[in-house]
């Protein structure tokens, strides 16, 4: 059911599998580092990678770099076993998306046979600063942070379609740098203070919307752009039990039903004088709507392609989301399928040692439950306390700032995550039915399912011996990085990490 759940998710934010040996690292600075090449201690010298930050424009966004593991800086200063961060030149991080070096994390993509595709920097781009869009001191907008952040949001929301629609389109370069020109406007609009109008205008930005989007006023137009619009449906809930049950048994999907809750209808009235806004009930009752996405309320994903002939791309991407949602429904209509191991009192007296632990263990994994809540109101207030005192915070600054919140909310009350783990007799007390279906959903809920699926499949043959680990472990210490060391004993850097964390 996880499973289903998250293709379901995948398939409406159109989401891939991820490229052989690809890694999301934190940047770090080394400023001896060439602009082309990058310190990542898990790849080999002489690997060529492709850099992606999210959201980025296009692939004039996307630096190809070298590795260089001899930099003697970056050794210094990140180590040879370095697992989570990579070493660049500052340009480097400029050239993605803006990027900079308070935690900003980049997906690193080895490209030895040129897969991803990348373009030189946009031309119209060179020496731009959105700050030459400052707003004068006396601006009325100024004094409204609430309206500036606001009309970031919307506005931001607005120019990525655009740059989406238009790159999948074949936009040429000087239309492409006038839309992404406007967009780092409107990044830092809120920080800074800029004025979107300005900008609006003199990057001609209503002329490609109509180009690209079909119209000034017109929003996205492709599937890619679509897919995530926000729409608002009436409020609906899973079907209960007693009314066939949230799954079609024939198809696998889930099925919905409306809740039936109404509010009160409500419209806008205007005074001609003063010209305030109020609102007004109707006496009428209408049905309480919710967000959802657009690619979520379809079937097909080629109902939100661009009509009469979809682009190339919307095609692929169109069969991929369909295929992610049949996979879904099928893994659901497997989980329906499967009877339970049915419980057996014998094997709980057999087995009384392995339940008792299961259930000790599954004891302390539900009691930090009161702690994290309690962890995370904390967080809530402190990450409202210092919004409220510096207002101008961007989206980014505001993610930033809630995990660092909820990370010292985690300390300070002694929430922690205690993950059940079973072991090798007592997943053979559960093969045998010595724990209930509810307790058994209840100890999968709180485990590791990657150690479960370990423990459920067929074992695989140790690929490094006890020797080969502690030949590893020293190679390590004498400043060997970890690719080099997986090379020299002849196996991957992942088998090499898995071996070293099982001790």
């Amino acid at each position: 059911m996880k499973f289903a759940d998250s293709t379901d998710s995948a398939a409406v934010h159109l989401k891939a599998a991820a490229l052989p040996k690809q890694s999301t690292k934190v940047l770090l600075p080394v400023p001896s580092m060439k602009e082309n090449e990058i310190y990542i201690p898990s790849l080999n010298n002489g690997d060529h990678v492709a850099l992606v930050r999210f959201p980025h424009a296009g692939p004039f966004e996307i630096p190809q770099l070298t590795v260089n593991n001899r930099n003697r800086e970056a050794r210094s200063l990140l180590g040879t076993d370095a697992v989570d961060t990579a070493g660049v030149h500052h340009k480097v991080a400029e050239r993605l998306s803006g990027a900079d070096f308070d935690g900003d994390t980049v997906l690193v993509i080895p490209n030895h046979n040129n897969q991803v595709k990348s373009a030189p920097s946009l031309e119209g781009l060179k020496d731009f600063d959105p700050k030459k869009y400052k707003l004068p001191a006396d601006s009325p907008l100024l004094k409204d942070p609430k309206k500036m952040a606001a009309d970031k949001q919307k506005q931001m929301g607005r120019v990525s379609n655009l740059i989406t629609d238009m790159s999948l389109q074949g936009a040429s370069s000087d239309h492409l740098s006038r839309a992404v020109r406007h967009s780092m406007v409107v990044i830092d609009s809120e920080k800074h203070g800029l004025d979107l109008k300005a900008s609006e205008k003199d990057n001609n930005i209503r002329e490609l919307k109509q180009r690209y989007q079909g119209g000034g006023n017109r929003g996205a137009s492709t599937l890619l752009s679509k897919a995530n619009a926000t729409v608002r449906i009436d409020e609906k809930r899973l079907r209960k039990p007693s009314q066939g049950g949230p799954i079609d048994l024939k198809t696998g999907e889930k099925v919905f039903v409306p809740t039936g809750r109404t509010r009160a209808e409500r419209r806008v009235v205007i005074d001609p004088v003063t010209k305030k806004r109020t609102f007004v009930e109707t006496g009428e009752r209408i049905p309480i709507q919710v967000k959802s996405k657009q690619l979520a309320e379809t079937n097909d994903a080629f109902s939100l392609t661009t009509k009469p002939i979809p682009h190339t791309m919307e095609v692929i991407y169109a069969e991929h989301s369909n295929r992610l949602k049949s996979l879904a429904n099928q893994a659901r209509l497997e989980a329906v399928h499967t009877k339970a191991t049915p419980y057996d009192s014998n094997a709980k007296a057999v087995y009384s040692k392995e339940v008792a632990s299961l259930n000790s263990k599954l004891a302390l994994a539900k009691a930090n439950a009161p702690l994290e809540r309690h962890a995370q109101r904390l967080a809530q207030q402190a990450v409202s306390t210092k919004r409220q005192a510096n207002p101008h915070m961007d989206e980014d600054d505001v993610k930033k700032l809630k995990q660092i919140e909820l990370t010292n909310a985690r300390i300070a009350t002694g929430a922690a995550k205690h993950r059940v783990s079973v072991t090798q007799e007592e997943w053979n007390a559960i093969q045998a039915g010595a724990v209930s279906n509810t307790k058994l959903k209840e100890i999968l809920t709180n485990s590791d399912i990657e150690s479960v699926k370990k423990l459920a499949l067929p074992k695989k043959a140790k690929l490094m011996t006890t020797t080969a680990k502690a030949r590893a472990q020293t190679m390590l210490k004498s400043g060997f990085t970890q690719a080099e060391v997986a090379d020299a004993l002849g196996v991957g850097v992942t088998t090499l990490k898995v071996a070293l964390e099982e001790g």
